[in-house]
C-alpha cells in the first residue's frame, strides 16, 4: 500500500510537473493499472483512503486493516511529496498535486470530484462483484481515472484520492490551500455512493 500509494503521488506528480492534457491523464491510468497488476494479490492495491474506507463500510474489510492501509497509504504519499519537493526546486514549477483552477467555484470542484470518484468506485465494485482478478480491476479503475482526468482535470485536478493532494501539500508546507477540505472529502462521498450503486 505505501509503495504503491507513493507511486502514483510520485508518478502522478512527476506527469503534471512536465506534461499535460493526455499524457497526465495516460499516466495515471498506466500506473494505477500497473500497480494494481502487481500489488492486487499482495494487499488488494486499495492505494487510496476513500477506497479504504469504503471497503470497510461495505463489510469487506476491517477497521483495524483499514486504518493500517490509510497510514501506510499516507506514509506513500508524504515519500513522494519529499522526492516531488526536491524536483520542484530544481525546476520551480511547482509540486504537481491537484488543486481548483483559478476562479473555478468551489462547488463545482466538489461536484466533480464526486462524480469523478464515483466513476472510478463503480469500475471497481462491479468488477469485485464478478469476482475479477487485480489484472481486470486495475484495466477498469485506470481507464476510470483517465476518464476522469481529460473531463474534470482542468478544473479540479481530478484527485479522487484524499492522498494524492494530502502528502505533497504537507510537504510543501501549504495543506490548507484554497478547497484543500474537497480533496478530503469528495472522493469519500463519491467512493460510498459508487458502493451503493
Amino acid at each position: 500500500e505505501m509503495f504503491g500509494s507513493f507511486c502514483l503521488c510520485y508518478f502522478g506528480g512527476l506527469a503534471v510537473i512536465h506534461t499535460d492534457g493526455i499524457a497526465v491523464a495516460f499516466v495515471h491510468g498506466l500506473i494505477l493499472f500497473f500497480m494494481i497488476h502487481i500489488g492486487g494479490d499482495i494487499s488488494g492495491a486499495h492505494f487510496n483512503p476513500a477506497v479504504s474506507i469504503t471497503l470497510f463500510v461495505t463489510g469487506i474489510e476491517n477497521w483495524i486493516k483499514m486504518l493500517i492501509y490509510i497510514a501506510f497509504q499516507i506514509i506513500g504519499s508524504l515519500l513522494a511529496g519529499v522526492l516531488l519537493l526536491i524536483k520542484a526546486n530544481n525546476e520551480k514549477t511547482g509540486m504537481g498535486y491537484p488543486k481548483p483552477g483559478p476562479n473555478t467555484n468551489l462547488l463545482a470542484v466538489f461536484i466533480f470530484e464526486t462524480i469523478a470518484t464515483f466513476l472510478l468506485v463503480v469500475g471497481i465494485f462491479t468488477n469485485i462483484k464478478r469476482k475479477q482478478n487485480a489484472t481486470m480491476i486495475g484495466l477498469f479503475v485506470g481507464i476510470a481515472v483517465f476518464i476522469d482526468i481529460l473531463t474534470v482535470g482542468e478544473d479540479t485536478g481530478a484527485s479522487m484520492n484524499p492522498i494524492r493532494a494530502l502528502g505533497p501539500s504537507i510537504v510543501d508546507l501549504d495543506p490548507f490551500f484554497n478547497g484543500f477540505w474537497i480533496y478530503l472529502t469528495a472522493p469519500i462521498l463519491g467512493a460510498l455512493l459508487g458502493a451503493v450503486y
